[in-house]
């Protein structure tokens, strides 16, 4: 596996971070706009926000799931991956950044003290260009 394909799988990560947030926020839009239905009828343009909301709503819950469906077979390739990895610190250090979609910093946060998210990079980048000499 090449590092183009776990960042590839991070990024998934991300765009269904993003799009469950849409989602929820969605949600929240349409929740305190419910129609009033008492029978009477409505003034000219008068549109019926919760309707569009939920056919939003309902789109967006498909992309979701396609994206989580995704993200999951991609999941299980990338944690394959890193169980052949034999440095322990190493593989910790894949499995924040490329399974959790951890930023360098916090990957380097978790990591300790006194280490720093450049050198947390590196060593990825350093497993990578040794793999390829080999």
């Amino acid at each position: 596996m090449t590092y183009a394909e776990l960042d590839q799988h991070r990024e998934l990560q991300l765009e269904l971070s993003k799009a469950q947030e849409r989602l929820r926020r969605l949600y929240e839009k349409a929740w305190p706009g419910a129609q009033n239905l008492d029978g009477m009828p409505h003034a000219p343009g008068v549109t019926d926000k919760v309707g569009k909301l939920g056919i939003e709503i309902g789109d967006y819950e498909t992309s979701v799931e396609e994206l989580r469906e995704e993200v999951q077979a991609s999941a299980e390739q990338v944690a394959a991956f890193i169980r052949t990895v034999d440095d322990r610190d190493l593989r910790l250090i894949f499995r924040l950044r490329f399974l959790r979609a951890y930023t360098w910093k916090e990957v380097a946060d978790h990591c300790g003290e006194y280490t720093s998210d450049a050198t947390v990079k590196g060593l990825v980048y350093d497993f990578f260009r040794n793999a390829s000499q080999r």
